[in-house]
């Protein structure tokens, strides 16, 4: 049992996919952050990138 308990303590295996799953929980914020500082902004601009293009007469 003691050996089982020792072998337990100094397996390290499990620490990298924490980190990982950290890694990528940050990522995500970060992104999700980014898409709601950025999006407003965004869809303010394609809406008068679209009114400036429907007022534009071809000349077919």
């Amino acid at each position: 049992m003691e050996r089982f308990i020792n072998r337990f303590w100094g397996d390290e295996d499990g620490n990298v996919t924490i980190d990982w799953i950290v890694l990528t929980a940050g990522i995500v914020m970060l992104g999700a952050a980014v898409m709601l500082a950025v999006g407003p902004t965004t869809q303010d601009l394609a809406t008068g990138t679209t009114d400036k293009i429907d007022q534009i007469e071809m000349g077919i």
